[in-house]
Parts: structure tokens; C-alpha cells; sequence
């Protein structure tokens, strides 16, 4: 019989093995079919992303060329160059409806949005919609000088310019008679009529997929068309190069082409493709958000994994219930034997580390072991009443105390009692104890049943605990600050911009933000050096400090040399007022800047905005970080210097 049963016990076991090892072999084979599948599908979504960018590429660099070429051709057109000449010298009437049919030709067959006819010196002489100034912008006056010492066509990049409503790309033509420079042809091109339609070819179908076509003006990348998923204008600043190296764009600028990932302008993770534009500084990357571009693949394996892992869920199951079968009644034994043993156990453990009380609620008697009356400090007595613990309880926790007594009592749950000593009782400080009670198993013990726990001392422990959340605390401001000019940094704005926002909408009370630029500061780095430079931003940094102390202002570093200050409770007309003072003070400092061509000085820029809340604002925050931001761009452009204010409207 006792060989029977060992067949019986070595066949259980090798049936356990042989289906271990199946589920092993198939989980490795699905595994490696499941990691092929979908190292195969991701490849085929990269290469799909990357070859859409590549047709976009060619697009944009066919419309460029086509575009440059139609503009260089006029360059030949010697009828055109001989009425121009005429005009010059006569100024015949004839002659200047001749040019202007000419040069509404030109938008009409080359789709210009506008062109405009300059002289050798940059007067604006003909316009096909009328000329509202007569002189060239800066950039456009350089490219017209360039194009006539070169005689060829010079391109303007895009750039925000107040001259025109919408995004636009030009080329500055020179005309000549033989060798005499007569002038040249300014040709603006309407980039959202001819070029971001060329964008917007990788869209088709996808909820996220978008295209962005990005040049970089210093260290920050501005995009050129309008983004699908930001409400902002073309030529904004979407990342800094120093300060979001992980954004793709700014990969893209790093030099990593082809294929890459990491988070977008959202902070959203995205597959994306970079490239450049061929005789361009533009750069295109197209992208699409990774849960959009995976989604098929991932139902497609999903279904496949489910499968595999239903079939060994089958398996494991089967032989649970064989083994459930073997082995019943004595599981049910060694689980009972099991029981008490932990029971004897964690019992021995708590009367060996910690104070052992019993209750008897029979005879109102509570019964202490050794550690436990040391504790209590009852100078050896073992015994006491009801009415004796109380004398240690101080009388505010007493009825606490007693309520939990009574729970346990009555429903048999756990508790935990923490309560203090009294001071007479005690010769330094507090002393706080833990208890722990439950009810005793009467049937295991045949006897009325008590409330059996443990006390400890848990002072030190409290002690311990309170340290390490006063150092918590001073960690979390820590992180919350800025090292080098003490002002809070960029994650306590966003934190305390939430919260004004809230507390603003709630209270119907307006909120101003002022975001501040240091003038000329890169000029200033170059001139004194970086050391220099720190100083400068301790100086400005303390300037706005004590501007908005004693207020409910706080004052932010954002990064580099921009600050923000935060204003809750005030209107637009006050907020101005305190930028103008912080403009002053900042003057009045006097911090020589030798790099700075107006006052040699160091002087700030300020942006400021003001809004009151409203419900549903589902930008909160940062739309009047965005107005405050394009007051100070407004306030730079300007001259620097001075205060720019931004409406809601």
C-alpha cells in the first residue's frame, strides 16, 4: 500500500512537471512570435511617418525653388527694366498703368500675395494693393542691398513682421538697365494660402498626426504655421533649446534625423520624422501621438496574447484542479495546524518585544506582564482596576480610550489606542504609548472571553517621525526655490499660478501677471562674462523681491533672464503702475551695461496682463501667461525699456 501510494505521488509529479515545461516551451514560442510581430509592425508605422515627411519635404522644396525661380525670371524681362527706366526719367502716366498691370500680372500668375516696386535706395514707388509705408522694413532693406551687389534674387525668411495680417515668405528681385541698378521687385507670397497647405497633407485620417514647420531665431525654435493642437499665432516660440532638450523638436535641431521619439509641444509621447528643407534653415517634423500609432497593432496582438494566455490560463487551471483533487483533505489539515502555530507565534513575538495586557471585563481587573507595567510606570504592580488606569490616562482621552475598549468588546474588531501619560507622571517630557486589542478566542480556551494587547512606548517613534516631516517640508521648498536668486523657480509658479487662477474664479477677483525680461542681457553676458551676469540676476532678482513684499505678489524666476510676478487682486491699471515702478527701480540701480545702446544701463522689459476668471476656462493659467508674454514681445519690439499691457479682448 505504501508503495502504491508513492507511485501514486512521483505520477503527480511528473504530470506537474510535464505541464510546467509546456507552459513554458509555448509562453517562450509566443513571446518570440509576439515580440517579431511587433517589432515588424512598429517598423512598417516608422517607415510609413518617414515617408510621408519625405513627401513633404519635396513639396516644400519644389514650391520654394518654383517660387525662387518664377522670382529670378523677371531678372531677364528686359521690356520691364526698359518701361521702368522710362518712368524714371519721364514719369509718364501711360508708362505707370503699364508697370502696374504688370505687377498685377505677376500676383495673378505667380500667386503673390502682394508686389511691390522699389528703387535703388528702398522706396516703395508701386504697389499692387497701394502702399501704406514708403520705406522697407530692416531685414528687407538688407536683402534688397544684397540682391543688388549680387544681381541675383534674395530670399527674406519669414518672420512676424506688423506690416502684414499673415505669415509671409519674400523675395527681393533687382532690376536692371545694362549695368545700372534701377531698383528691384519686392514679392510676398501669402505662406497660408500657398505653403501650409502642403502641411496639412499628413492629417488626413488621424486625430493627431500634424506636421511643423520649425526655424530657429537664437536659442529658441519658432514654428512657422499655425500648430493643430495650441492656440497660438505663426512665429511664437515653441521650445528653447537650452531648457527642452527632450522635446522632438529641439532633437530635430540637435541633429538627430530620421526617426525619433520623445514628448511634443503637449507633452504628449509622439512618433516623429525630422528633416530639412533643402536650401533652407526650415525644418520639418512630422509627428503623431504613439497611442494613436500603435493602437491597431496593440488590438491586433492583444487578441493574439489573449489567446495564448487563455490557453495556458487552461492548462494552469486543469492542474490546479488535479492537484486540488490529490491533495483536499490534507490541505485542510495542515491549514488548521498552520493556523495555530501562527497564532502561538505572533503572540510569543509580541510578549517578547512588546508590554502584554489582559482585560476581564467579569471582575473589571486588568492583568500586566513585567514590560507592560514598566511602561505604564505602576512600580511593579502587576493588578489594576478600571478606576487605576484611569490615573494614568490623562482625563481629555480617557472617554476616547474607553469607547474603543468597548468596540472591541463588542464587534471583535481591532484597535489601535494611542494616548499620552499623564505629565505628573513622567519626569522629562510626554510620553505617548501605543495599544493594539483584540478579543481573546474563548472557545479555544474555554473560559469567558478577555480583551488580550500590546502596549509599547512609541515616543521616540513620534519624535522620529515628526523630524522627518519637518525635513520633508524643508526639502519640498527647497525644490521649490531657485539657487542663485532665491526667488521661487518655474515649478512653484505653475503650482502657485493653479492656485491663484482657482482662487480667483472662485472669488470672481482679478489676477495680473507681469512677465519680465532683462534688456540686452545676452550682450551683457558677452561684455562682463557669465559671473558678471549672475550678479545681474541677484540685482534684478532682489529689485522685484522687495517690490511685492509685504503684498500678496510673489515673484518668480521662469529661466534665463525672465521673471514672472504673480499679482492676485489686482486690476490691469494697478498692475501697469507696479511694472512702471519696477522699471524705475531697476533704472535707478544704476548696473552699468556698456553692451545696452540706449541708457548704458541695465534696464528691463515688462509684459503685463490682467483677466478675471471665469468658469470654463479650459486654459486657466496659461492663457494669461500667453497674453502677458505677447505684451512683453510688444514692449522688446518697441525698443525695451518700458511697460506693454494686454487686454482680455
Amino acid at each position: 500500500m505504501h508503495k502504491l501510494q508513492q507511485y501514486k505521488d512521483k505520477h503527480l509529479w511528473h504530470v506537474i512537471a510535464v505541464v510546467v515545461i509546456v507552459q513554458v516551451v509555448l509562453a517562450w514560442a509566443g513571446m518570440h512570435v509576439y515580440t517579431e510581430r511587433e517589432l515588424r509592425y512598429r517598423h512598417q508605422i516608422e517607415s510609413g511617418l518617414k515617408s510621408n515627411n519625405d513627401r513633404v519635404l519635396q513639396s516644400l522644396a519644389k514650391w520654394r525653388s518654383s517660387t525662387l525661380a518664377a522670382a529670378e525670371s523677371l531678372m531677364d524681362d528686359r521690356l520691364f527694366a526698359h518701361a521702368l527706366s522710362r518712368w524714371l526719367v519721364q514719369h509718364d502716366a501711360l508708362v505707370r498703368d503699364d508697370l502696374e498691370n504688370r505687377l498685377r500680372s505677376l500676383t495673378e500668375r505667380n500667386e503673390f500675395a502682394k508686389v511691390l516696386l522699389l528703387d535703388a535706395e528702398g522706396r516703395i514707388l508701386l504697389a499692387t494693393a497701394g502702399a501704406e509705408e514708403r520705406t522697407l522694413p530692416e531685414r528687407e532693406q538688407a536683402a534688397l542691398q544684397q540682391a543688388l551687389l549680387q544681381a541675383q534674387a534674395v530670399v527674406v525668411e519669414p518672420y512676424r513682421q506688423a506690416q502684414f495680417a499673415y505669415p509671409t515668405f519674400s523675395v527681393l528681385t533687382p532690376l536692371y538697365d545694362g549695368l545700372q541698378p534701377l531698383g528691384a521687385l519686392w514679392m510676398v507670397v501669402d505662406l497660408r494660402a500657398n505653403l501650409f497647405p502642403l502641411l496639412n497633407a499628413i492629417q488626413q485620417g488621424s486625430a493627431t498626426a500634424e506636421s511643423m514647420l520649425l526655424q530657429r531665431e537664437g536659442l529658441d525654435v519658432v514654428h512657422i504655421n499655425s500648430l493643430r493642437h495650441r492656440i497660438s499665432q505663426p512665429f511664437e516660440r515653441l521650445a528653447s533649446v537650452e531648457q527642452d532638450d527632450d522635446l522632438v523638436a529641439v532633437q530635430a535641431f540637435a541633429g538627430i534625423r530620421g526617426v525619433l521619439y520623445g514628448p511634443d509641444y503637449r507633452r504628449q509621447q509622439v512618433l516623429a520624422a525630422s528633416g530639412v528643407v533643402p536650401d533652407s534653415p526650415w525644418l520639418l517634423v512630422s509627428k503623431i501621438d504613439v497611442t494613436e500609432a500603435f493602437a491597431h497593432d496593440q488590438r491586433k496582438e492583444g487578441v493574439f496574447l489573449g489567446l495564448l494566455i487563455g490557453i495556458s490560463a487552461l492548462l494552469m487551471l486543469s492542474t490546479v484542479l488535479y492537484w486540488i483533487w490529490r491533495t483536499g483533505q490534507r490541505e485542510h489539515v495542515l491549514k488548521i495546524e498552520l493556523e495555530n502555530h501562527m497564532k502561538w507565534l505572533e503572540r510569543a513575538q509580541k510578549t517578547a518585544l512588546l508590554g502584554f495586557f489582559s482585560i476581564d471585563f467579569s471582575n473589571r481587573k486588568i492583568e500586566l506582564s513585567p514590560m507592560a507595567a514598566e511602561i505604564l510606570g505602576t512600580q511593579g504592580q502587576l493588578q489594576l482596576t478600571f478606576s487605576d488606569l484611569a490615573r494614568y490616562i490623562p482625563a481629555e482621552q480617557t472617554k476616547r480610550t474607553l469607547r474603543k475598549l468597548l468596540k472591541v468588546r463588542r464587534f471583535g474588531t481591532v484597535q489601535k489606542i494611542e494616548f499620552d501619560l499623564r505629565p505628573q507622571l513622567t519626569q522629562s517630557h510626554t510620553h505617548m504609548l501605543e495599544c493594539w486589542c483584540e478579543m481573546e478566542d474563548a472557545a479555544a480556551y474555554d473560559q469567558t472571553a478577555k480583551i488580550i494587547g500590546t502596549i509599547q512606548d512609541i515616543t521616540q517613534r513620534k519624535a522620529t517621525d515628526q523630524a522627518l516631516e519637518k525635513y520633508r517640508t524643508l526639502l519640498e521648498h527647497q525644490v521649490r526655490k531657485d539657487s542663485l536668486t532665491g526667488l521661487s523657480n518655474r515649478r512653484a509658479l505653475d503650482e502657485a499660478l493653479d492656485q491663484a487662477w482657482e482662487h480667483a474664479m472662485r472669488d470672481s477677483q482679478p489676477l495680473a501677471v507681469l512677465v519680465i525680461d532683462i534688456d540686452h542681457f545676452k550682450s551683457y553676458n558677452d561684455h562682463y562674462g557669465h559671473l558678471q551676469g549672475d550678479v545681474c540676476l541677484q540685482q534684478v532678482a532682489h529689485v522685484l523681491e522687495q517690490q511685492v513684499q509685504g503684498g500678496d505678489g510673489s515673484a518668480f524666476r521662469f529661466g534665463g533672464e525672465e521673471f514672472v510676478v504673480l499679482l492676485p487682486n489686482t486690476t490691469l491699471a494697478q498692475a501697469e503702475q507696479i511694472a512702471c515702478h519696477l522699471c524705475q527701480d531697476v533704472q535707478m540701480q544704476g548696473l552699468a551695461n556698456a553692451a545696452a545702446p540706449e541708457v548704458q544701463v541695465v534696464t528691463i522689459s515688462v509684459g503685463v496682463a490682467s483677466v478675471t476668471p471665469r468658469t470654463g476656462d479650459c486654459l486657466g493659467g496659461r492663457s494669461l501667461m500667453a497674453m502677458a508674454d505677447a505684451a512683453l514681445y510688444q514692449a522688446k519690439s518697441a525698443g525695451r525699456n518700458q511697460v506693454c499691457v494686454q487686454t482680455a479682448d
